[in-house]
Formats: C-alpha cells, sequence, structure tokens
C-alpha cells in the first residue's frame, strides 16, 4: 500500500508537472494571435508616424512576432523531449488500465464497494489522459489559429514589406505545433478518441477469449 500510495504521487506530480509546462506555449500562442489580429491597434502611437517610419515599425513589430513563434516552437521541442517517453507510457498504461478495470467489473457486483473502486480507478484513469489530450489538443488548435490571425490583421492595407513578413510567418506556422509521444502518435483529441477504441478491442478481444474457454 504505501509502495502504491508513493507511485501514485509521483505519477500526480509528473502529470501537474506536464499541465504547468504545457499551459505555457498554449497561453503564449493565444497572446500572439491577439498580438496579429489587428497590428495597428497593437502597435502604440503608429498613427502619429509617417507612411515609410510606420511600415519599418509594422515589419520590427512582425519580425518579433515572429521570434516569438519561433521560442514557442523551441519551447514544445525542448519538452517533448523531456516527456516524450513519459506521455507513451502513459498512453500504454491507460489502454490496459480502463480495459482490465473493464474485464474486473463482469465479476463482480456493480453494487459492491469493489466495484466502486474500480469504477473511481477507471475514471481517474480517463480524468488523467483527458487531462494531457486537452492541453495537447488546444495548443494544436492555437498554432491553427496563427494563420487565420495573420490573414485578419488587415494585410491589404499594408506596404510589400509588409506583406513579406506575414507571408514567411503564415509560411512558418503552415504545420501546427503539437505534443508527440515518441513521434508515435500525437497528444490531442483525437487520440483520447482512439484509445478509448483500443481500449474497449482489447477488452472484447479478452472477454471472447475467456467466455470460450
Amino acid at each position: 500500500m504505501i509502495s502504491l500510495i508513493l507511485a501514485a504521487g509521483c505519477n500526480v506530480g509528473i502529470d501537474l508537472l506536464f499541465v504547468g509546462i504545457a499551459a505555457v506555449p498554449l497561453v503564449q500562442l493565444i497572446i500572439l494571435n491577439n498580438k496579429l489580429i489587428d497590428t495597428k491597434k497593437n502597435i502604440k502611437c503608429l498613427k502619429f508616424y509617417s507612411d515609410e517610419d510606420r511600415n519599418k515599425l509594422t515589419v520590427k513589430y512582425l519580425k518579433e512576432c515572429c521570434d516569438h513563434y519561433i521560442e514557442i516552437e523551441d519551447f514544445i521541442k525542448n519538452s517533448q523531449n523531456i516527456f516524450a517517453a513519459i506521455l507513451f507510457i502513459q498512453l500504454g498504461i491507460s489502454i490496459f488500465a480502463i480495459c482490465n478495470g473493464g474485464l474486473m467489473l463482469i465479476n463482480l457486483d456493480l453494487v459492491s464497494l469493489q466495484s466502486l473502486s474500480i469504477i473511481c480507478y477507471i475514471m481517474a484513469m480517463l480524468l488523467q489522459l483527458g487531462i494531457y489530450c486537452w492541453f495537447g489538443n488546444n495548443v494544436y488548435f492555437e498554432s491553427l489559429k496563427v494563420i487565420h490571425s495573420c490573414s485578419l490583421s488587415h494585410w491589404y492595407e499594408e506596404s510589400n514589406g509588409v506583406k513579406k513578413m506575414l507571408l514567411i510567418l503564415m509560411e512558418r506556422t503552415k504545420r501546427p505545433l503539437q505534443f508527440k509521444a515518441l513521434n508515435f502518435t500525437t497528444i490531442n483529441a483525437n487520440t483520447f478518441v482512439a484509445i478509448l477504441k483500443w481500449s474497449y478491442s482489447y477488452f472484447a478481444l479478452l472477454n471472447n477469449y475467456k467466455n470460450t474457454r
């Protein structure tokens, strides 16, 4: 029991650490999208400059946005180097834990204390897996919004230099940012649904094997 409590505490600590790290690029992507939606409002005192100076300031501002995106991208890559193996193990354990919990419930009375504990365990595994996939999914979709934010920046009213910087940023963001588990799968909502399907398939296979014996 002591070893199980220590293992659970360590696992919760890793989950909270991942949540804290995954929240950083998520918030930064939200900030970047807000900066790109309307550059004229975000650049202070832009209306007091001449057209030439205004274009220079806008190009400089967009270069800072490009650097901001590159820093977010590097942060996700460095974080993934730390959590890639952990995420892969977590996904694999979730499949077997959910499936085995379902197999145990078949042979138990649903109103018993043991069944209640197993149901709570399965719900905890789903919640734990959902936290990973929720943050990964939000990072993925916020990175997709960068191109849309660039298109809302009134680019048609800007000079060729500003349009060029926007085009560079849009080309850079064509590949969305996402967390991966050892380059095996991405961490998003589709992965959550896929794990539920794999768990059910594994459960059906073992249950069928058990009934045929």
